[in-house]
């Protein structure tokens, strides 16, 4: 059991750093995009032109430049994530209506305040639903990662298991896995709730 701990807390620091990365950064591109055009002229066609990639094919230049320690899984993590929160944050800003900043620009509002008082709250709801479908990703990408240059972590304990025929331990490990991805789901249900109660409103 405290060997089993070990690798839950290996991969969750993984995931967490990952997936606070993809995050973070998808949310602070996406709003740039969506909103400004000059970032959305230049950035967009870099975008489209690296999505459809497939992340696994990226592998080999994510172990020449980060090596096979942690790096290089949280680098794969965050980079199977990422567009798929900058998609939803960047769509959800360009849809909003222009006629909703008029009224603001009009007052001698800036930009940065419209975004943080505008555009930020009305692309929550999507981040959040990016966020769910990321994590199921990521913990794909989690397990695939943990595969390679470890000892530590779930997806090291599951292939090690099968390998040693503990077939036990290894739907013990898959159902670990599982359950991180109900307790992230719970927590992103939650904090959506809490952070935009205006849906519910009326």
């Amino acid at each position: 059991m405290d060997r089993l701990l070990l690798h839950t807390l290996y991969s969750l620091r993984r995931l967490l750093l990952g997936g606070g990365l993809a995050v973070a950064s998808g949310l602070a591109l996406g709003v740039m995009i969506g909103y400004f055009k000059t970032p959305r002229l230049i950035l967009s066609p870099v975008v489209y032109l690296l999505a459809p990639v497939p992340k696994i094919a990226l592998i080999p230049l994510i172990m020449m430049a980060f090596g096979i320690g942690d790096m290089a899984k949280i680098f794969l993590i965050y980079v199977v994530m990422v567009f798929q929160v900058l998609f939803a944050v960047c769509g959800a800003v360009s849809r909003i209506p222009q006629e909703y900043y008029i009224p603001l620009k009009a007052a001698g509002a800036g930009d940065w305040f419209i975004i943080r008082r505008v555009a930020l709250r009305a692309c929550l709801p999507e981040l959040f639903t990016a966020i769910r479908v990321g994590l199921a990703t990521g913990i794909s990408a989690l397990f695939f990662a943990e595969t390679f240059g470890t000892r530590y972590g779930l997806g090291f304990h599951i292939m090690n298991s099968w390998t040693r025929l503990d077939y036990r331990g290894m739907v013990t490990g898959i159902a670990v896995m599982a359950l991180i991805g109900l307790i992230g789901t719970a927590l992103t249900d939650l904090a959506e709730k809490r952070v935009c109660r205006w849906r519910e409103i009326g």
